[in-house]
């Protein structure tokens, strides 16, 4: 039997295809045509993609030109975006550092009962009788009078809360003219002492800095650190084991300078220059 489908057969069917694809709409056209064009690329991709490349690199134009200032002024940024990265590197090991403080005071001192409320510092006042911060957290936040206030960037003793309103809070400064405090001075480094020294310190008029009198025999030295040993029961319990301030200056006493030592202790930053505070306010102290 002859066949139907012939050269010129096929080639007739291949002409009213196309035509008939040629006048269909344009999604219905390319659904009848993606398979086979789909199959047709697969047979010669081999072949013309490395002919595309070829052609594309010798007809490509040249880039426009981009204005970027003078070479100078590209210095500048690139050295202006080294100090700031420099700046950020800072700021990540500050932050570490500062977490780490919150860790081990955490794990040291047992304050697993604490909460850790942050306040921004509003205002200092002082005089001859006392240094107070004003902050920007109060009973809405669970603040009562008593609570500890300490840095939060060497997380040392700052004060404590005397008086509290909803939104703000009054805190007394450590460092208020004629302010007492029972401290011990151990080295700023773990070292087995044979004998550690208990002084009181004394805040001095101008409220900076703490001065004790000590025997010529007592262990103390320069670079030490005056943690609160509060034996008086004065402050709340949670206080006990702040750093207080850095031992900055061993003298002999002046009128006894065989005897008698006078120990000068410095906060290890200025409480009247904080601009931020930590409240360590009682877990079970629920906001309002």
């Amino acid at each position: 039997m002859p066949r139907f489908l012939t050269q010129r057969r096929a080639l007739f069917l291949l002409i009213v295809l196309a035509i008939i694809s040629a006048m269909l709409p344009p999604d219905a056209a390319r659904a009848v045509s993606s398979w086979p064009r789909a199959r047709l690329g697969d047979m010669v991709s081999f072949v013309a993609m490395p002919v595309h490349a070829v052609f594309s690199s010798l007809r490509r134009p040249e880039p426009l030109g981009v204005e970027r200032g003078p070479a100078g002024q590209l210095q500048q940024n690139y050295d202006a975006l080294l100090r700031y990265n420099a700046w950020l590197a800072e700021e990540l090991r500050r932050t570490r550092a500062e977490l780490g403080l919150y860790r081990v005071a955490s794990r040291q001192m047992r304050l697993e009962g604490i909460r850790l409320e942050q306040a921004d510092v509003t205002a200092w006042a002082g005089n001859r009788s006392r240094q107070t911060l004003t902050i920007s957290a109060g009973s809405l936040k669970g603040i009562r009078p008593g609570l500890v206030v300490t840095d939060p960037s060497s997380f040392t003793l700052v004060g404590r809360v005397t008086q509290v309103g909803s939104t703000s809070a009054t805190v007394e400064l450590v460092t208020s003219p004629g302010n007492r405090l029972e401290v011990r001075f151990l080295p700023s480094t773990p070292v087995a002492l044979a004998r550690e020294a208990i002084l009181s310190i004394q805040a001095d008029r101008k409220g900076t800095e703490f001065t004790a009198i000590a025997k010529a025999d007592t262990p103390v030295a320069e670079g030490y650190l005056a943690h609160l040993v509060d034996t008086k029961s004065v402050w709340p319990q949670e206080a006990r084991g702040f750093v207080v301030g850095k031992v900055t200056a061993v003298e002999p006493l002046s009128s006894d300078p065989l005897m008698y030592r006078t120990v000068t202790v410095t906060p290890i930053a200025p409480p009247a220059t904080l601009s931020r505070v930590l409240v360590l306010v009682p877990a079970d102290q629920a906001h309002r």
